[in-house]
Order: C-alpha cells, then structure tokens, then sequence
C-alpha cells in the first residue's frame, strides 16, 4: 500500500518521507516558527495519487510539493510578511531537494473565510496534515460543490503552459533533454485540465483521479470527446505509472494539436457554462460584454476595488467591467493571446482590459502578471 502514489510502493513513500522531513525542519526553524500550526501536503501526493517517474536512478518525485502552512490568526499586513520568508525558504528548498516546493500561507482566520474554489475544495477533502493539527482544515467551509467558472480559471492556469512552450518554440536555440521533459509534463497538465473541466461540464465532481479515469467516458457535448477520453487516460496513466513511454514522444508536434484542440474545447466549455452557442471570438466576446445580475452587492463592492488597486481610477469611466472581478477580463481575452499576430483593434482591445501599451509582447507579458494576482 502506497501513501503518496497509487502504486509506488514503500520504498518511494520513504523517499517522499525524506523531502517532507527536509520541508518542515526547515520551516520549523525559520523566523516564524513560533506561529505555524500545521503543515498540510496537497496536490497529487496530498491526495496519494503522485508520480514516482522511472528514471536511471530509479524512482524519483515528478509532481511539484505543494504546501499549505498554517499560521496563528493574523492581520493582512503580517500574513504578507510572513508569506514573503516562506517564498524564500521555496527557493532553498527547491534547490536542495531538485523539485519545485511551493508553500502557501493560510492561517486560522484565512481558513474560515477560504471561498469556494476548485483549490479550496481539493484542499478541504483531498490532503494530507504532515506537521501539527490533524484536524486544522476543519476550520474550513464545508463545499457542496464549486462553480462551472473555477474550470475557467482551471484552464486559464494550465493553459498558459501552452503560451509558454510557444513563446520557447520561437527561439532558434535546441531544446534540452531537461526542457523537453518539462514541457511534455506541461502538456499532460493541459490535457488532465481539459479532461477535468469536461468532467465538471457533465456533473462529474471527484477530486480522485482513480475515479475520473474512468468518469471521463461520461462525458458528452464536446466534438472532440473520443480525443479528449483517449488523451486523458493516457494522461492518468502516466501519473500513475510514470512510464516515460506513456509521455508524447514529439513535443513540437503533440504540442501543435493539443493547443489547437484546446482552443476549441474552451470555446465549447464557455458556451456550456454560459449557456450560449459560442463556435468563435467574436461570439465569445459578445457574450462576455452581457453584464452578470446574480453578484451580490458585497461581492461587487468587492470587484470594484479589486479594480480600481488594480488598474487605476480610470476605471470609473469603464463601468460595464468595474463591478465584474478583474479575472473576467483575462478569461475574455485568454483566447486571443494564441493568436501567431493581433489585429489593431484586438489589441487595442486587450491593452484595454489589462491596462497595458498597445503591444502584442507587452499584452502577454501583463496577462502572466495578471494571472498571478487573479487566477
């Protein structure tokens, strides 16, 4: 029996072990030890379905560690403060142990306002605590389900790994054995996002991918279903095996046709979750611009200032967006950053929303920028 991985065995377990001892010794002696009350493992491991990769080595750790530590109750001021000494114990640590270790602060208060979003719920009911409280994420909400619009963002997320391998496609220099590893992990990120969005589109809400590897042949109204099914298996499997065999042999190719299947499944996702017939932009634009009524005054007085701190007071004089959160507007325009050139009045249109100069590399540079601090 695994605890991190489906099938791994004891012997990646006591692995895993090792770089969780290394991870909490060394936020147990930084600055703030003193107001940590838990260390919570989620993602993949949390969950016990990581990928121990079959390497010369051996079994080595494939998925990112992702951690939530959780301090005393705290004011904003503190929590920012704190949070910017475990960014830096993330540096330390992801070179030490050679694998991406993320650590996010929540604390006591934070956890019993945590909104309802796709992370939140996977965190709430899919971890595993490795220091301290075993029963700390009880402070959280209790989720019943989350909204169609965190597959959006989802997609949006893992998305943006295809804008990268784009960007790193128009450099004349050869690709690394290092890189084209990473990026087939990139594109079988996308395709399980893809997969889990269709899944959410049909009802389908299981955070297990033991669960949705099976689920996915629930699916319907997409046209490219019997791809999508395939591809997601495939997917699943890697994760659970880690066979390199399983990964896309040719990057550049696999890339070029999932990113064109990706494209058109988000229109067809945003037409089901907007319950609109959306086959392109313009339709998907249109759509976007008709204002949502079910905010409540709150939340919109929420929005508001979400986007004057974020884009200025100018944005008094652009109301159809004031009262909408800032993500809207990356959602709205996400489609079009895949475009190889943008017409005038396209990026006029995305410089508008995101607040930037009138420039194709400047949109997509603010977009990663904006994606960070909404997404």
């Amino acid at each position: 029996m695994s605890k991190y991985t489906v099938n791994a065995g004891n012997k990646f377990d006591l692995l895993v072990d090792r770089d969780l001892a290394a991870i909490i010794n060394l936020c147990l002696t930084s600055k703030y030890a003193g107001s940590i009350k838990a260390i919570v493992l989620m993602g993949s491991y949390g969950r016990g379905e990581g990928t121990a990769f079959q390497t010369e080595r051996g079994l080595r750790p494939f998925n990112d560690y992702d951690l939530v530590v959780v301090g005393k109750s705290m004011n904003e001021w503190k929590r920012r403060k704190v949070q910017k000494v475990f960014h830096q114990l993330e540096r330390e640590l992801t070179k030490d142990l050679e694998i991406t270790v993320d650590l996010f602060l929540h604390t006591e208060n934070s956890l019993k306002r945590a909104d309802t979003s796709l992370m939140n719920y996977e965190m709430k009911y899919g971890h595993k605590v490795v220091y301290g409280d075993p029963r700390i994420l009880e402070l959280m909400p209790n989720y019943k389900s989350v909204d169609l619009s965190e597959a959006t963002r989802l997609l949006l997320n893992r998305g943006k790994l295809l804008l990268d391998i784009s960007t790193r496609l128009r450099s004349v220099n050869a690709f690394t054995e290092n890189e084209l590893l990473l990026y087939k992990k990139y594109l079988n990120k996308v395709i399980l996002a893809m997969g889990d969005a269709a899944l959410m589109a049909s009802g389908i809400n299981s955070i297990y991918y033991k669960n949705k590897r099976d689920q996915i042949e629930e699916i319907s109204a997409f046209n490219n279903r019997s791809w999508i099914i395939e591809e997601y298996q495939r997917a699943v499997a890697f994760k659970f095996i880690g066979d390199r065999e399983l990964l896309h042999e040719d990057m550049e190719a696999s890339f070029h046709q999932i990113k064109e299947h990706f494209i058109k499944f988000y229109f067809e996702f945003e037409s089901i979750r907007l319950s609109k017939e959306i086959s392109e932009y313009d339709s998907y634009y249109s759509e976007m611009l008709i204002p949502f009524f079910k905010l409540s005054l709150t939340s919109k007085i929420k929005n508001v200032y979400l986007n004057i701190r974020g884009f200025g007071l100018s944005e008094l004089l652009n109301p159809h967006w004031l009262g909408r959160h800032p993500r809207e507007r990356l959602f709205t325009i996400f489609p079009l950053l895949f475009k190889a050139q943008l017409s005038v009045s396209e990026c006029r249109l995305v410089s508008r929303l995101e607040g930037c100069a009138h420039n194709v590399e400047n949109c997509l540079q603010t977009f990663y920028q904006l994606r960070e601090k909404y997404l």
